[in-house]
């Protein structure tokens, strides 16, 4: 298994050391040059990860490809791409339909939109999928384990709650804080 992923923010980032850090098995992942910095730094840390010169070249290379880009982005980077009908393609991209990842993709036919968190850099967590498919079930059962979420209605619905948890770690902080001001300890705030 060979992972290719378009697009190396925070999200395909966390993927990355997730499948790679102390993990005995680790597959091959090749990383696409978006963000430049990151995806050479994540090559120098595993011995598995290596930079393409191109998106396509990582697409290439991938038995599947993980599309960690921004929404808006979509079109103007995977427009020109060609995949293959053998490839599984999981897209992490929010609001980015299976529909419109279809006409992208084609001729691609194992599809599925995931909404990892940043957790899954430790492997914890589960990872909603829609719909169900091998590879996406196979990637998130790696990186702690996934979640199969009935229809895309559903799929935006749990897209829509996950924006909520940044915010509720803020007020559990600073309840903790206040905590701490009047006296009690940090471990027990």
């Amino acid at each position: 298994m060979t992972y290719g992923i378009i697009g190396v923010g925070a999200i395909g980032a966390a993927i990355v050391t997730g499948l790679c850090e102390g993990v005995r098995d680790a597959p091959a992942v090749v990383l696409s040059p978006r963000n430049a910095t990151r995806a050479a730094d994540l090559a120098a840390r595993f011995r598995n990860v290596r930079v393409a010169k191109t998106n396509q070249e990582a697409i290439d290379a991938a038995s599947v490809v993980l599309l960690c880009i921004r929404p808006q982005e979509a079109r103007s980077v995977l427009g020109d791409l060609k995949f293959s009908s053998a490839q599984g393609v999981v897209s992490m991209m929010a609001g980015i339909s299976i529909e419109t990842l279809q006409q992208l993709v084609a001729p691609a036919q194992s599809i599925a939109r995931a909404i990892p968190l940043p957790t899954v850099a430790a492997r914890e967590g589960a990872t909603p999928i829609f719909p169900y498919t091998a590879a996406a079930n196979a990637l998130f059962e790696r990186l702690g384990s996934s979640i199969e979420i009935p229809n895309e209605v559903a799929l935006e619905a749990t897209s829509a709650s996950t924006a909520t948890v940044s915010a509720h770690f803020a007020y559990l902080n600073a309840i903790s804080q206040w905590l701490v001001a009047q006296g009690v300890s940090e471990a027990a705030a």
